[in-house]
This record gives C-alpha cells, structure tokens and sequence, in this order.
C-alpha cells in the first residue's frame, strides 16, 4: 500500500476493469435500478450534522458552498452501473493483473466517474502527490482511450472526488474519529484549491493542446 501509487501497471489494470464493467453493464440497461444522488446524500448528511455535530457541520457548509456550480450540475451528468467502492484495497492482485474485484455493496447506478473519482479521492487521502502519479496517470489515459466518459465527466471530475469524501466523513463521523475528521477537512480543502490544476491534469490529451 506505501508504493501501488507509484505503479503504472496498476492504473493499467484498473482502467481495462472499469472498461469491460461498463461493456457488459450494457446487459442490465432496462431494469429496474434506482439512482443514487451523491447531493442529496450529503444534503442529508449535513441536516444530520447540523442537529448532532454543530461544528463538523460549520466546518463543512463552506466546502459544500464551494461545490455549488457542481451542485447545479450535478443531475446532468451521465449515469452507469459503477461497483460502488472502487480502490486498491478491494481488489485481489496477482502479478501486474487482476484476479477479482470484491465489496460490492454499494454498486448501482450512479454518474459514470463514481468509481474512478472514489479511487482518485483513495489514491491522493494516502498521499497528495498520488493524484498525479503513475497510477493515477495511467488509469486516466486507459479510460480516455477507451472514450467510455463524456466530457462534460471530465469536466466535472475534481469536484465529483471532493464530492465524494463526504462519504468518508460520514464514516469518520460515526466512528468518532476526530483525527480522520481533521485530516478530511484538510483534504477537502486541498482538493478545491487545486481544482483547476487537478482538471488541467486529468483533461484529455486533445485538449491538453
């Protein structure tokens, strides 16, 4: 876990399984499947807050209101049965491939970048400079090529992993765990300063110029 975000061949593979998910997903387009809204979870969240955790709910608010251009856009954008809890930790590796995928509790249909803005939101929690790394990198430029997302995704992909740490503040929220607290709020914040060079560096190459 110290270095998978330095190794290409992990980004590699994470791509191609996210590729063939959304291939044969094609088969359960017609049943009935609700969808999950990430905004009115956190919605949600923040009313819980609000009554059981002043401050959490204070600290938060502003990050939340940083994400209000996202919140707006939030319900065009393009949906995909996703596994749900996508990173590194729940996969089986064997050598430079994958043997299989486990916790799939939380698949549905979801916006179609939910897995790879969760491992994103993993990679860079463990350490910053792996939002960037060759894992991240290589996983990126695997599912440009595979054209599986829509642009307005990209577009959209920095604030969908901020947007997605409040999952794991809730967590962080029920455990207690006011270390994890602090460290979230720190992420999160680091994730929307940096916003416009996280979108410059996830970008399509086409439009990277």
């Amino acid at each position: 876990r110290e270095t998978y975000g330095n190794d290409a061949w992990r980004g590699k593979a994470m791509g191609d399984f996210l590729t063939r998910l959304r291939i044969h997903a094609h088969a359960l387009e017609g049943l009935p499947m609700p969808v999950f809204s990430l905004t009115d979870y956190i919605n949600e969240f923040l009313k819980v807050l609000q009554i059981r955790h002043p401050a959490l709910h204070s600290d938060l608010l502003p990050i939340w209101q940083e994400l209000a251009e996202f919140q707006e856009s939030y319900r065009q954008l393009p949906l995909a049965f996703c596994h749900g809890d996508y990173h590194p930790l729940n996969i089986i590796w064997g050598e430079e491939t994958i043997h299989g995928v486990i916790d799939w509790e939380f698949m549905g249909r979801k916006v179609e970048a939910w897995d790879l803005a969760n491992l994103l939101g993993c990679l860079g929690m463990d350490e910053p400079a792996w939002l960037t790394s060759e894992l991240a990198n290589t996983i990126i430029k695997s599912l440009h090529q595979a054209g599986i997302f829509h642009q307005v995704t990209w577009h959209w992909l920095p604030e969908l992993v901020a947007a997605l740490r409040f999952a794991w503040m809730r967590e962080w929220f029920h455990e207690q765990n006011r270390k994890m607290q602090i460290q979230e709020l720190d992420y999160l914040w680091l994730l929307l300063d940096n916003r416009k060079l996280l979108r410059q560096k996830w970008a399509p190459v086409s439009t990277n110029g």
